[in-house]
């Protein structure tokens, strides 16, 4: 019993004694945290990218080799191709603590003409900085995975954030599927990297997308659509080239020494410039001066020359047309001052319809009317093409149905199809509104015109009415217009005007000029306001003016389309003016209404 009870002892004593060890607290080693020296590792790779004196920034990283660093192209895209820029890499301060270091010069070498990317090349290599690396990522990294974004808040030092993959977005607008990541950005996060909790990259912060209840959602672009701008394993030194003005006017000029069709070889390069500018600001001011410079290199000898380009300024015009617009579909930011951009003697120099005046001030002026209408036979031609009422048709049940398609019936659009069949409305309405501009030789003189003459700008006419009527039996949502002239009397009428019999009139306004009507506003009237309704006939823009009997503009409607309507009430007793502009540089019919409200 005795050795029992010792034994029980024991056990007790050396419980009590285990249970005592253990309610010690312990003393060991810290643990050191992974993410800080994957973080540490990550920041000698980023940089915050500043623009100029205009305090915007922007963030962006090393990839491939030391001279190559990525960001986004809207975080430089008020810069042109091969602009300087300020840089500036992470330093560790005497606190060990990161911060912004000391500008270096980096040149913008390329920027995506579809998607938000850009290349910036470094003049000089960062001293101990390293470049970012690709995780071992087949496909789309997947939901859940842990991420971190690194970047450069405004102008604060860089800073990381953690979250998830949380989902993955197709956007039609640009045809990328991007991350979704519940890692929190900020303005001048932009063009940061995303990496893993390795450190690896993911891909690129593009943008945040706030929802109802106030979360933010970052958006991030695939490192694999990044990959896709090299060539190789290279960096900046294999990205593609962008050749300037003068270097395409060079080589149209070389195609000229070589005697080439200089015809061809201008529409080749204005392709190019097309396909290779990424912005609408680039974009423009490129074609115009290059189209300068080309006009004077090109040989236009015979009427079919003048025929052939005709025929190549116009594609090329409108192929640039579209690509300016899809750039609207992307989300680029409208521009509001064009004379930023290209002047309007430059823009009226080379446009179309400019450069056409251009070659035919250099003929004989007994010979220009008929080589205007050889330019004529390719934008007949494109109007008749264009505007077949069974391909407008067809493309506006499209439209019409995605319109009223929902988010997720949306993304199942395919984005080709989107374009191609929004680019056949565009281009109809562009070439309608261009053939509206051309001022046609009159009857008298056409008389004396050569048979093939007469017939070339007969045919134009026709292709041009014939358009006209086909353009015109499309819905209003097709032709993306806000109203038409009969949408605005039903509107009229629904507010209680009714027209006056007597003050119906068909009017002829001669091109570029103005026509002016009267009316008399009683003293003791019982008009409570007056509406005045004009419709050219033709489509030509017209705008509408009226001067109360002091003579001041009382109300106007200065809009460009073709059914100006302005309203005044009738306070003010005596003659009123009416006054109608033709903007267009040809005749045109129009029809002029005025309504009443008593």
């Amino acid at each position: 019993m005795a050795q029992n009870h010792q034994l029980i002892s024991s056990v007790i004593l050396a419980t009590i004694s285990l249970f005592l060890i253990l309610a010690e607290p312990l003393h060991c080693s810290p643990i050191p945290d992974d993410l800080v020296d994957v973080v540490n590792t990550v920041d000698r790779s980023l940089v915050q990218i500043t623009i100029g004196d205009s305090e915007t920034y922007g963030s962006g990283f090393l990839y491939r080799d030391r001279h190559t660093i990525i960001t986004n192209r809207h975080v430089v895209e008020e810069l042109d191709i091969n602009s300087t820029l300020s840089v500036r890499p992470t330093v560790k301060n005497k606190s060990g603590l990161t911060e912004l270091g000391s500008p270096v010069t980096g040149i913008v070498r390329f920027m995506h003409p579809r998607f938000d990317l850009a290349v910036i090349e470094l003049v000089d290599p960062i001293v101990e900085s390293l470049t970012l690396i690709s995780a071992d990522q087949k496909g789309y990294a997947p939901r859940g995975l842990a991420v971190m974004v690194h970047g450069f808040p405004g102008t604060l030092s860089p800073t990381v954030s953690r979250g998830i993959v949380a989902g993955h977005h197709y956007s039609l607008h640009d045809d990328t599927t991007y991350y979704l990541l519940d890692a929190a950005i900020s303005d001048g996060s932009s063009g940061g990297a995303v990496t893993d909790s390795n450190g690896k990259l993911l891909g690129v912060a593009t943008a945040a997308s706030i929802v109802e209840i106030g979360f933010s959602w970052t958006w991030a672009i695939p490192i694999s659509i990044v990959d896709d701008i090299f060539i190789g394993n290279r960096g900046v030194s294999s990205i593609p080239k962008v050749k300037t003005v003068q270097q395409l006017a060079q080589q149209l000029r070389d195609v000229a020494d070589a005697k080439g069709d200089t015809i061809v070889a201008l529409g080749n390069i204005l392709n190019e410039i097309t396909n290779t500018r990424a912005t609408q600001k680039v974009l423009v001011a490129d074609s115009h001066e290059f189209i300068k410079l080309g006009l004077t290199t090109v040989t236009v000898k015979t009427k079919q020359d003048m025929k052939l380009l005709s025929d190549t300024l116009l594609r090329a015009e409108i192929h640039r047309f579209n690509q300016f617009s899809n750039m609207d579909i992307r989300g680029d930011e409208s521009i509001s001052d064009w004379s930023t951009v290209i002047s309007d003697d430059l823009w009226e120099a080379t446009r179309w319809t400019g450069a056409i005046q251009g070659v035919l001030t250099s003929k004989k002026p007994t010979d220009r009317m008929s080589w205007h209408s050889f330019a004529l036979f390719p934008l007949a031609d494109a109007l008749t093409q264009s505007a077949d009422i069974k391909e407008l048709t067809m493309a506006c049940e499209k439209i019409k149905a995605w319109a009223s398609a929902d988010e997720l019936e949306f993304k199942e659009i395919d984005r080709e199809e989107y374009i191609a069949i929004n680019s056949i409305i565009r281009s109809v309405r562009y070439l309608i509104d261009l053939s509206l501009e051309q001022e046609l030789p009159p009857e008298e003189k056409l008389e004396d015109a050569s048979k093939e003459t007469a017939m070339n700008f007969s045919n134009f006419e026709s292709a041009l009415d014939i358009a006209l009527e086909n353009w015109g039996q499309l819905p209003v949502e097709c032709r993306n217009e806000s109203d038409t002239a009969e949408d605005l009397r039903n509107s009229l009428f629904q507010q209680g005007y009714r027209i006056i019999s007597n003050r119906v009139e068909n009017i002829t306004i001669p091109a570029t000029s103005f026509e002016e009507r009267h009316f008399i506003v009683a003293e003791f009237s019982r008009e409570r306001a007056i509406a005045v309704l004009a419709e050219s006939k033709n489509g030509a823009d017209i705008d509408l003016i009226l001067f109360d009997p002091n003579g001041n503009i009382a109300s106007s409607d200065e809009a460009e389309d073709a059914f100006p309507i302005a309203n005044i009430d009738c306070s003010i007793a005596g003659e009123w003016i009416i006054r109608i502009f033709n903007n267009s540089s040809s005749n045109t019919s129009a029809l002029l209404e005025i309504w009443s409200l008593e």
